[in-house]
């Protein structure tokens, strides 16, 4: 699926119809979410559903389901970054994707997984060994266009392999 996004970055079709044309053959990909946006418009597609979205300003959340599935991380996240958006640091950001709590059992969604996994899934940060967060990645683009990206990346159990920050 990685060739979802390089093709979008290596052609030259628009937002909406890139993501027309992906549209029609997604399912020839295992299930994904993707976002392409040419910094005046940021699109969004769902393998399941394929149906393309323009996104309208404003803070969205997404996970493994698609745009704004209402999960217990979900919502703690995109919470979380709307109390960060004034003075964004990147730090505090990657705090907030660091968050491995996880919800209360009354909050856990019945996705067919059992209870135990439902828990193991439902931080923010996930850290197992087969499974969990492999990266955590933040950018900020800044009013004058300036743009800091960091990300950090992981292995089995949360471990912390390394970090790259890059900014123009």
């Amino acid at each position: 699926r990685g060739e979802l996004v390089a093709a979008y970055l290596k052609g030259e079709l628009g937002v909406e119809a890139y993501l027309d044309q992906l549209a029609s053959h997604s399912g020839q990909y295992s299930g994904f979410n993707l976002l392409v946006g040419d910094g005046q418009h940021l699109g969004y597609l769902h393998a399941r559903d394929a149906t393309p979205r323009l996104l309208e300003a404003g803070v969205y959340g997404l996970s493994n389901a698609g745009l704004d599935t209402p999960w217990p991380k979900l919502v703690k996240a995109r919470s979380g970054l709307e109390g960060l958006l004034e003075t964004p640091e990147p730090q505090r950001l990657l705090a907030l994707l660091a968050d491995n709590e996880p919800a209360a059992d009354g909050d856990l969604p019945e996705t067919g997984v059992g209870v135990a996994t439902e828990k193991l899934l439902s931080s923010v940060f996930i850290a197992s060994q087969n499974y969990g967060t492999r990266a955590s990645t933040v950018l900020i683009v800044d009013d004058q266009g300036r743009r800091q990206l960091i990300e950090r990346s992981f292995g089995p159990f949360g471990g912390h392999l390394g970090e790259v920050e890059f900014a123009v």
